[in-house]
């Protein structure tokens, strides 16, 4: 991927979580690390109208062109992830309404509710609160990085990461439906979670198919 292609990239995602409404307004913001240079959506940038004046490149020390538009706000948690996590290769901060209102009342998702959300997400961190911009969110964030791509913002949103942009954005979409049906499972009066049997035998199935794909 060269820098053109992130840059479409996105803008892409943009269009897509801001259509979802994982993100309304200029809420949220995204970015991709390449190699040496981070691109990022600008401040006050809506989502879904991003364009290339839009994203601003910047190294990582954050440091950008005076003359192109300033990166967001939040800037610093996706430069904090870069610095410490580096296989991490994209970052997206959103608000989806379901997984956005267990953050609100503190509760945790569980992952073993959904052999999806169980093998694709792992797990899913509650961490709490961090006034935004600010290193506080970072330091909430810090004890988990090593071991989740996917948290929960007190009081403030989501913030899932991956390889690629592809990866966070499927991550945040997975997250806030694994959220909406744990939702209506809860508003049923009941929640069955998989057992540690039903679980094993997902991660067998899970190896199996990525060996027979790497084989390929």
């Amino acid at each position: 991927m060269d820098n053109r292609e992130a840059i479409n990239e996105i803008i892409e995602i943009g269009r897509l979580i801001f259509e979802r409404k994982y993100v309304v307004a200029n809420d949220g913001n995204i970015s991709i690390r390449m190699n040496n240079r981070i691109f990022i959506s600008a401040a006050g940038a809506c989502k879904g109208r991003l364009t290339e004046k839009s994203i601003v490149s910047v190294n990582i020390d954050g440091e950008y062109s005076p003359s192109s538009f300033h990166p967001t706000s939040e800037i610093n948690i996706h430069l904090a992830i870069y610095r410490n996590r580096h296989k991490i290769g994209a970052i997206i901060h959103a608000h989806p309404p379901y997984a956005t209102s267990f953050a609100v009342a503190g509760i945790a998702i569980p992952v073993k509710i959904l052999p999806e959300a169980f093998l694709t997400l792992k797990n899913i961190v509650l961490v709490n609160y961090g006034t935004p911009t600010t290193q506080e969110l970072f330091k909430s964030i810090e004890p988990y990085l090593s071991n989740s791509n996917v948290f929960l913002l007190a009081n403030h949103g989501t913030l899932t990461s991956g390889k690629t942009l592809w990866e966070a954005f499927y991550n945040l979409e997975i997250l806030e439906n694994t959220a909406q049906v744990y939702h209506l499972a809860i508003s049923l009066g009941n929640v069955n979670t998989l057992s540690n049997r039903q679980l094993n035998k997902l991660k067998l199935i899970s190896s199996k198919l990525k060996k027979v794909r790497s084989q390929k």
